[in-house]
């Protein structure tokens, strides 16, 4: 006969585990406690189910990245080197509700598993050459408003995978801007701007080497006002990665 501790407690596991319940981000489907296997670094159970984590789009190549952010800067106004992007992906893609889930919801993990990913990716194609990881900076009042710059988890985790320094310092955001999002290619470029300088500790960016990086490149324009104030500021060098390619 079941005691009633017993009932009280089982109640309370059957209410505490509904409550836990994880859901796939992508497709919103329950996940159980199995991490998904994988031969390759990709997203465990905590997040994506099996099935999506399988469909998990794929990059597109990095010349392909560079030659469209070439098109939206006329002449020699693109101070990108390189770019790769971990996935290729629509703005309504069902997988960018990861990217929204780090970046609206404090899903952390997401960024840095991702990041992690994207150290990966960056490993095989070969695209480790740098002195500094920094992330592209956000104004200091969203930073309030958010609580923190989802692109410094994806850099922290690519700059352990890569084993190379991270530094937050290199640039900062002195304009608050609004967002990119409903803005055409010309709008964007004017947006950003002069939003971007030398940061606290720019004076270490002389003749470096620098990987700049971001949660979503779109036509660049944001990451390349970034990269501009970089050079500006002493950087010989400075390449791009993002998480999605939309």
């Amino acid at each position: 006969m079941k005691t009633l501790s017993s009932i009280l407690k089982a109640t309370t596991t059957s209410i505490t585990d509904l409550l836990a319940r994880r859901i796939c981000l992508v497709c919103k489907s329950v996940l159980n406690n199995n991490p998904v296997q994988k031969s390759v670094s990709y997203i465990t159970s905590g997040f994506i189910c099996p099935r999506c984590n399988d469909r998990f789009p794929a990059p597109i190549e990095p010349s392909g990245i560079l030659n469209q952010m070439i098109s939206h800067f006329p002449g020699d106004e693109l101070s990108i080197s390189n770019a790769a992007c971990l996935f290729q992906a629509d703005e309504d893609s069902a997988y960018m509700e990861l990217i929204y889930a780090l970046k609206y919801k404090g899903f952390k993990r997401v960024g840095e598993q991702l990041g992690t990913m994207l150290g990966d990716y960056l490993n095989l194609i070969g695209m480790t050459d740098f002195d500094f990881i920094t992330a592209v900076p956000i104004h200091s009042a969203r930073r309030r408003e958010r609580g923190y710059n989802q692109s410094e988890y994806i850099a922290r985790a690519v700059a352990d995978n890569l084993n190379k320094p991270a530094n937050f310092k290199l640039i900062k955001r002195n304009k608050y801007t609004q967002t990119q999002t409903l803005l055409g290619s010309d709008e964007r470029r004017k947006n950003v701007n002069g939003v971007f300088a030398g940061g606290k500790e720019f004076d270490l960016l002389r003749n470096k080497k620098i990987l700049l990086i971001d949660d979503v490149l779109t036509t660049g324009a944001t990451i390349n006002a970034a990269a501009t104030a970089l050079l500006e500021s002493g950087a010989k060098r400075v390449d791009c990665a993002a998480l999605a390619h939309a």
